[in-house]
């Protein structure tokens, strides 16, 4: 992995994957069908983690929905 990947992925989120701040950078089409047409937004955890642990308290916000990956992060939001 390169240096400052997660952090350049940061930027993409927080900017919403723009073309205009990243010149010639194109979406994946199509994207993931579980995406909903939607851009990820988070990894999701390994399996043997809060999903098989603590499905109850993930069920409060979504956190099992097969989308959930595309939430937007607080950092993002305006």
């Amino acid at each position: 992995m390169g240096h400052g990947a997660l952090e350049t992925w940061v930027d993409m989120r927080r900017y919403n994957y723009s073309s205009d701040i990243y010149k010639g950078f194109v979406l994946p089409n199509p994207l993931y069908l579980d995406n909903g047409n939607k851009t990820a937004q988070r990894l999701r955890p390994r399996y043997n983690s809060e999903y098989v642990w603590n499905r109850e308290s993930l069920d409060k916000f979504g956190g099992n929905n097969s989308d959930y990956h595309t939430y937007e992060l607080w950092f993002s939001k305006k």
